[in-house]
Parts: structure tokens; sequence; C-alpha cells
């Protein structure tokens, strides 16, 4: 399917949240529906086309919080409890099996607030503050000291007082409410921004104080804090960190000074972010089009996508979502398996 070097209107509006990742796209609408469109390989769908849908397909209803995985969907319902389908052979969708599953299963009964997808595994904060994790464990990603090469059933990891999660391709981020940033997995260029390399089976504190949110990408890192300023670390081929260089970078480094309020680290060469006045800036790779500013070329500072207007947006792999404030869904980028929804 075409690829789109500048942002395609998918669904006019009622939208409320969208989310994206390695080939197959989600958004919630105002009714409480869920809907997916893209590859469909693994289930990630359920039981629509077993292989690609090119236009969006309801997969749910009484929905309130949705999360894509590589491979896999994740959806909070309105009792609070966590369902999952899709790939599972690392037990990422917490049903205590490693089988496919084509239809929703549920990992979590009950009291989940926040779900975040990785490649292969799934971070969860419930309502207590608490922070729960699953799947594949390579590199100690899940934070349990590298105790389990996999875990197929939600395990606790933290007790309490998270805010804020994040699951990469193989490391974690998770925000605590005093406002540090803590993660684990793998630290290969610097991406948990420790100073180091070094694999981190078990959290550690990254930022102690003024951190409201993160992103954890393919091999790099965003973060805001409460100021509004905008962080990076890790690997920056492409220019992904947005700091003008190819330098990968094992400290954070600020990108922007202010007014910065969501963020997206994307799986593998880029970045998004969202300014409070609704625009919406990129950086990094653009070989589809996914930086969405009507060209393939690279950016190693941020460019400005959208001017106004913006509520939410999220990374794939070489494709963008986003949300206006009038509930409509856009999109660009790579259109390989219809996960742009456009038909």
């Amino acid at each position: 399917s075409e690829s789109r070097s500048t942002p395609h209107k998918i669904v006019s509006g009622g939208i409320t949240a969208v989310s994206s990742c390695l080939d197959h796209s989600l958004f919630l609408k105002a009714d409480g529906t869920m809907w997916g469109m893209g590859a469909n390989h693994f289930g990630q769908l359920g039981g629509a086309n077993p292989v690609e849908n090119y236009s969006p397909v309801q997969l749910a209803s009484g929905v309130v919080r949705i999360a894509t995985g590589n491979k896999a969907t994740f959806f909070q319902k309105t009792d609070g409890s966590l369902w999952a389908m899709g790939q599972n052979h690392w037990g990422q969708l917490g049903d205590d099996s490693p089988t496919q599953q084509n239809l929703p299963v549920q990992s979590i009964d009950a009291n989940v607030s926040k779900v975040d997808g990785g490649a292969y595994h799934a971070l969860v904060r419930k309502t207590d503050g608490s922070l729960w994790a699953m799947g594949f464990n390579e590199h100690g990603r899940l934070g349990d000291g590298g105790i389990e090469f996999r875990r197929s059933t939600p395990f606790r990891v933290v007790d309490e007082n998270v805010s804020e999660i994040s699951a990469g391709w193989n490391h974690s981020l998770f925000v605590k409410s005093n406002g540090s940033l803590w993660g684990m997995g793998l630290n290969g260029n610097g991406r948990l921004g420790d100073g180091t390399t070094t694999v981190r089976k078990s959290p550690i504190e990254i930022v102690s104080s003024g951190v409201l949110r993160a992103s954890a990408g393919g091999g790099h890192s965003l973060f805001v804090k409460t100021d509004g300023s905008l962080w990076a670390m890790g690997f920056n081929a492409k220019g992904r960190l947005g700091d003008g260089t190819y330098t990968e970078r094992r400290n954070p480094v600020m990108i922007v000074d202010a007014n910065v309020t969501s963020i997206s680290a994307g799986l593998n060469y880029y970045s998004l972010f969202l300014k409070n006045d609704g625009s919406l800036w990129g950086m990094g790779g653009n070989d589809k089009g996914n930086l969405g500013d009507g060209t393939t070329n690279e950016r190693k500072t941020p460019v400005m996508i959208v001017d106004a207007n913006v509520t939410a947006l999220d990374c794939g792999w070489n494709f963008s979502v986003f949300l206006k404030n009038d509930g409509s869904l856009w999109a660009m980028g790579d259109n390989q398996f219809g996960q742009l929804g456009d038909g």
C-alpha cells in the first residue's frame, strides 16, 4: 500500500485515544469501541481478516484504554480488567500460556489503570500505584533481577508510587509519583541514561526528581520534565534524539527547553513530540515519510509537522498516528500492511 509523507485524515471524529506499534494501529472511540487496522498475522486484530486490514475494523466494546505491542494488542475494560490478543510466544499476553490468541483473553481481572506493550513484553500499572510486568525478560527488561527468562503471568515489580510506564523494544522505563525516573533492561548506546551501557536487570534510578512522563523506544529514550523541557538519551542514528548530532548520549541531554507535553520514542529511528500550543514536531529517520513533513529527509533537529490542534500521538515502525482536538485521526508514513487505515 502507498506510503504517505504528509498527514492523511483516516477518521473524521469521535476518537479519544490512539496507539501504534510494529505494523498495526488501534484507536478508541468515545463510545468505548476499540478499532484496529494493519497486519493481523498473529491475531493482534482478533477475529478480523487473518492477514491484513487496510481499513479500520471494530475489535471490542466497553474499552477505556488501549495499547499496542509488537504483534500484540492490549486493552482495559470499564471494570478495570486487562485483555490481550496476538503473539504470545514469550507469555507477553499474561494469560499463563505461550499460545497465540486470535480472540481476546483476560490477563488481569481488576484494578488496572495503565498498560503499555513493548517488543515481547508488557508493563501494567494498577490503581494502587504498583507496577507489574509480563513476557520476555531478556536483559532483565521486566526488572525482576533476571530471575526468570520469561513470565507468562503478570508479576509485581514495584509495590507502590508508580505514575507512568513505558515498554520499549528491549528496555523499560517508569516514573514514580515523586518525579523520579527509573529504568531496566538492555542499555546499549546508553538508552537508560545512567551514564553507562551496563545491562540493568533490576530498576535503577536515572533522574531523582522533576520528571513528568517517559517514552522508551527501540534504542533510545525520551522524557519530559514538569517544566516542559524535553530530554533524550541513547542511540542517535539518523538524529533521532534531535540534538543536531549523531552522537550517542549515555546521559540525558536537553532537546527543547519548555512547552513539551507529550512524547513518543519510535521503535526504530525517529521521535515525535507535542507542544502545549497543539503543534506536532518530529526528528530522526524519515525514510517512509513517517515525520509527515512532505519529504523523506532525516532531521537531526526538531521540525514542525502540524502547527496546531494536535492532542495525542504515537510512533509505530516507520509510520505515525495522531489525533486532533476535533476527535479526528490522522496518519503518515509506511502503509505496507494497511496500518494507516486509509483503505
